[in-house]
């Protein structure tokens, strides 16, 4: 597995969407991957299928800030508690890493706030290819979650009335220094 962006820093919020927006170089030349290239991104919540590709990415904002930012993960389906001193922004799902067919993945920083997004869905990133298509659905694509764990420390059993997995998670939450 490689480091991917951190979703919780502000270099994963581009100015432009481009499905494959690098370029390969050696030491005589610099091209784009169009033949080979894959890229992935953090896709809309509950968007499977859309004409233009623009439509499966999600958005994102910058903001400035003199806020002390920390993530907790529980390792179990109740939501941390920030401590003495801080104050709760968000609460979530622990998120920690995708991986592509054959093609690596990219993990998170489990300290970083880019670990705990506020919805769960079970592949929360899209797959853009060389054809300059995006698909939410490709084959191998897997999202891997904190698990949530039972007294004896192992993964919870899936629970008979969710089907999506989100009772299986870790839950987290993203505190912020009190000013």
């Amino acid at each position: 597995m490689t480091k991917g962006i951190d979703l919780g820093g502000s270099g994963s919020c581009v100015r432009v969407f481009a499905p494959l927006p690098f370029v390969s170089c050696t030491r005589e030349t610099c091209d784009s991957d169009d033949r080979t290239g894959y890229s992935f991104w953090l896709g809309v919540r509950g968007v499977d299928k859309a004409a233009d590709s623009l439509d499966l990415v999600s958005r994102c904002t910058v903001c400035r800030g003199r806020v002390s930012l920390f993530t907790t993960h529980s390792q179990s389906t109740n939501i941390p508690d920030c401590p003495s001193g801080y104050r709760s922004l968000w609460i979530g799902y622990s998120y920690v890493m995708n991986k592509g067919k054959d093609l690596g993945g990219s993990v998170q920083d489990l300290g970083s706030p880019g670990s705990c997004l506020e919805k769960f869905e079970a592949l929360p990133f899209i797959e853009c290819n060389h054809n300059r298509k995006c698909v939410r659905y490709s084959t191998g694509i897997r999202g891997y979650w904190l698990a949530a764990l039972n007294a004896e420390g192992r993964p919870r059993a899936m629970s008979t009335t969710s089907q999506d997995g989100a009772d299986r998670v870790s839950r987290c939450r993203v505190c912020g220094l009190n000013n």
